[in-house]
């Protein structure tokens, strides 16, 4: 599967004091999260923090007949204050193997959407910082190749 995207900031950026924390904080609050996106890219580091990417709704819908490389429980995720409802909501997490690319330039990634998952995004998490690898902003446009395609 390959699809393309708009990277977007997280609303979360600009609006620290409102709103859902951002995944730098979740990721903090749950080290085996960033402990089990390592293992499954045989990464040693994680950058904190995700990339999101507006996409078509058929991705989102599409990557369900991919397979996951791992997936989360939204039960066993940890969220700050006020914002516990998050995860339980979202009822957990699928991640997938890929690799996005730019401006000429490719970089592993791991691939998340949730199970019940907003319509238009997913989130790429990488041991780079994609947007200074890729050289890319805001806006701008990337593609993403699912590795593990197993479509059915």
């Amino acid at each position: 599967m390959i699809f393309s995207g708009k990277v977007q900031a997280r609303s979360s950026k600009h609006n620290v004091n409102m709103g859902p924390p951002g995944e730098a904080v979740i990721m903090k609050l749950n080290p085996s999260r960033a402990d089990k996106m390592k293992k499954s890219m045989n990464w040693n580091d994680i950058v904190e923090g995700s990339l999101n990417i507006i996409v078509s709704e058929s991705v989102v819908h599409e990557l369900l007949l991919c397979e996951p490389v791992f997936k989360e429980c939204g039960n066993e995720i940890l969220y700050p204050d006020g914002f516990q409802h998050i995860p339980k909501l979202r009822v957990g997490y699928l991640y997938y193997a890929g690799v996005a690319k730019a401006n000429g330039k490719q970089y592993p990634v791991l691939v998340r959407r949730a199970c019940n998952a907003l319509l238009d995004r997913v989130e790429l998490f990488s041991n780079v910082m994609l947007r200074s690898f890729l050289c890319i902003a805001d806006n701008d446009t990337l593609s993403v190749e699912i590795i593990n395609n197993i479509s059915i």
